[in-house]
């Protein structure tokens, strides 16, 4: 045997050694983390009906007559006198004419909030608890597990093993000379067991693209991946305002107040509690900034935030699932001026 024979030898028993080596890797991958992916498949399939689902949580809030309709301040007087010691959060605008408006409260004791359902005659009609709605437990199922901090991180471990099993996967599935069968599309005469082989082969590789966009388009709400992404974004000056999803999930910024004022919803989420006053420096009122946020037709759901301080804006978000519709108006508190758009492609200010 001379030496060109040694080399091919020796490169033939090294790709083996990686093959199995590979194959390993593929195999405990997949021991491991598909029963959790399973999880997050099924509650990230859920997640995307949010608006559907929320909507007939709040059926029984709907269809009220609107004839001696009051306004938007007389509504939230009327939950404040229902509930002594709350603090008003924010003022969700109805979906459509007819529908309770939904107003957040903070009760007394500091942590616990409340939606509180208020028809147009100024009636309070019911209360949900925003920690028990449906969509919010499949929410927490699907970034923590219902378990913290430590569910965040065992839901990133997951997510990045994932990646590890289908790269692996299409490296030991790819084709290496011997045709596109049992890859690209099955091989029905090669008998059971090479069938059963080439339909999880070829199903992996058709999923694995769209599965390897999910779970990077994921990756920036996780702890670790989320805090390396966000300091790339900032490094290289794309951020723009204040970031609006969570990672971990806990706030992007951990003292930012910006983003309770500008969010009161994904704070929520997070579960993260503040609470507004309407500010008695303010010389603008709820009802003309309703008025204001009515008439720019924003995607439902549209929340009205009165100012955190003296100094601080009124803010009308749009937080609609489909981000692309979302805008944050800021209107000056003294005199009702518009300050600042945001959208989903930038933002602009007067």
């Amino acid at each position: 045997m001379d030496i060109s024979d040694h080399k091919a030898t020796d490169k033939a028993r090294s790709a083996s050694i990686l093959y199995r080596t590979v194959w390993r890797w593929h195999f405990y991958a997949g021991l491991l983390i598909i029963p959790m992916v399973l999880v997050l498949s099924v509650t990230g399939g859920i997640y995307l009906f949010k608006p559907q689902i929320d909507r007939w949580e709040e059926r029984n809030f709907r269809n009220y007559p609107i004839e001696k309709s009051v306004s938007p301040s007389a509504q939230r007087d009327a939950v404040l006198a229902k509930f002594r010691g709350v603090s008003f959060v924010d003022y969700r605008l109805p979906q459509q004419p007819g529908d309770a408006v939904l107003i957040h409260i903070r009760l007394a004791g500091g942590k616990v909030m409340r939606e509180v359902f208020v028809s147009p005659q100024g009636a309070v009609v019911g209360t949900l608890d925003p920690d028990r709605r449906f969509t919010q437990i499949v929410h927490d199922v699907h970034g923590q597990l219902l378990m913290g901090p430590r569910g965040s991180w065992l839901v990133e471990f997951a997510a990045s093993w994932a990646i590890v099993l289908i790269v692996s996967g299409l490296y030991l599935w790819w084709p290496k000379g011997t045709g596109l069968a049992g890859v690209i599309w099955p091989r029905f005469r090669g008998g059971r067991r090479t069938f059963l082989r080439d339909i999880h082969a070829v199903s992996g590789f058709w999923v694995s693209g769209f599965a390897l966009v999910l779970l990077v388009t994921g990756l920036p709400w996780t702890d670790v991946w989320g805090s390396v992404f966000k300091a790339a974004r900032t490094e290289m000056g794309w951020v723009r305002g204040v970031q609006d999803w969570t990672i971990g999930g806990r706030s992007a910024d951990d003292g930012a107040h910006a983003i309770h004022t500008e969010n009161v919803e994904s704070s929520r989420n997070r579960g993260e509690h503040t609470s507004h006053t309407s500010p008695t420096t303010s010389a603008v009122g709820l009802d003309a900034i309703v008025a204001r946020a009515a008439a720019e037709k924003l995607a439902f759901p549209v929340i009205v935030t009165p100012p955190a301080t003296s100094d601080a804006p009124w803010v009308v978000r749009s937080d609609s699932q489909n981000r692309p519709l979302r805008t944050t108006l800021k209107f000056d508190a003294m005199t009702g001026e518009l300050t600042s758009r945001r959208s989903f492609c930038g933002s602009a200010s007067n």
